[in-house]
């Protein structure tokens, strides 16, 4: 069995073939069925599109009797339209800490696809840092605007 990913540069490759099911069961198996590779394809793409991605797409090639070998099943997955253009990221309104501080607790950054899970992840240390530092009471609104739909974000 062979498997290939094409057109991948925001991941790790080996990330992405950690993801694949198309190793369980017997590859004879596998390659008899017509949709083989296909859950793997939306699972990748899934992957993709929760980290900004939007428009990520995955397709599986599929090869039977791989290298002559009977049975054997080669698949590619070939990745298309993985860059979407970096987002914009601005904080406001804050008076208590530095911005560096700020900066030092989120993993969005200006020029990264726009990903939901992510600025929930982040709002949500930020609202730790205010209250471990007595601030109970603080609340904080995401503002998405977009100079092109869903790409970008303060």
């Amino acid at each position: 069995m062979g498997i290939e990913i094409t057109g991948n540069k925001y991941f790790d490759t080996e990330l992405l073939r950690s993801r694949l099911q198309i190793f369980g069961g017997p590859s004879v198996q596998r390659a008899l069925q017509p949709k083989a590779g296909d859950s793997d394809a939306q699972s990748m793409r899934s992957l993709y599109q929760a980290n900004g991605f939007l428009d990520a797409k995955v397709e599986p090639q599929t090869e039977d009797n791989y290298k002559g070998k009977e049975g054997d099943l080669f698949i590619r997955f070939v990745l298309q339209k993985e860059t979407d253009a970096g987002g914009f990221l601005s904080i406001e309104g804050n008076r208590a800490f530095k911005e560096e501080e700020l900066l030092g607790v989120i993993a969005s950054t200006s020029g990264q696809p726009y990903s939901d899970f992510n600025v929930t992840t982040d709002r949500d240390n930020i609202l730790a840092l205010y209250f471990n530092e007595g601030f109970r009471r603080r609340a904080l609104r995401r503002r998405r605007s977009a100079s092109r739909p869903g790409r970008r974000r303060k």
